[in-house]
């Protein structure tokens, strides 16, 4: 819509209006999350990974005054999150990837977890997948049409850390230390490199 959620790192969230792209403007911050790396929103809350902080919940509903009302304290630190119906996909590092039942966004539950090859920096959702960058790991595919039991399904080795991925349509998107690469993910148990660009 009309708003950008931004972690903003140790300033926590900053909630900002793009209804002018060239004149982006604050509507209102929450501090005191940690060090905030990444945001997902679902209706009215925002889930944001706060490092060692875990991942946090704001209230987003009043964007004037966004208010931090709850959390789930991870094991390492939280680097990234995807939300969909109703649970929360947590990058934790050396931890792997945690699934948590947001049902009640202020007091999330853990619903799964699965330990990944790597270090899991960012996750992001696709159908029925769960598409994690994993620094040395390269990108782990998972399936998680039941979120309670997240399984193993595709990876790709890249030659460089990955630590960011977005996926659109059948491609996924991975930025490594040195290189972007483009992967053919139609079949998720199967990744293909489509480019890379370094």
């Amino acid at each position: 819509g009309t708003r950008a959620y931004v972690a903003a790192g140790e300033a926590g969230l900053a909630v900002v209006n793009i209804t002018n792209p060239a004149a982006p403007a604050v509507l209102g911050t929450a501090d005191g999350l940690g060090e905030a790396t990444a945001v997902a929103v679902s209706g009215s809350y925002a889930y944001v990974a706060s490092g060692y902080d875990g991942m946090r919940v704001v209230d987003v509903s009043n964007p004037a005054t966004p208010e931090h009302v709850g959390g789930f304290a991870t094991f390492e630190p939280a680097r990234g999150v995807a939300v969909a119906a109703g649970f929360a996909f947590v990058a934790e590092d050396t931890f792997g990837l945690r699934v948590l039942d947001v049902s009640t966004p202020a007091d999330p539950v853990e619903a799964a977890s699965v330990v990944t090859a790597g270090n899991a920096y960012a996750v992001t959702l696709a159908g029925d997948y769960a598409y994690v960058a994993d620094w040395a790991g390269g990108l782990q595919i998972f399936e998680v049409s039941d979120p309670l039991f997240p399984t193993d399904s595709g990876f790709f080795s890249t030659p460089a850390a990955a630590w960011a991925v977005a996926v659109s349509g059948t491609r996924a998107y991975v930025a490594a230390e040195t290189d972007m690469f483009i992967l053919d993910v139609a079949d998720p148990y199967h990744p293909l490199l489509v480019d890379a660009d370094g």
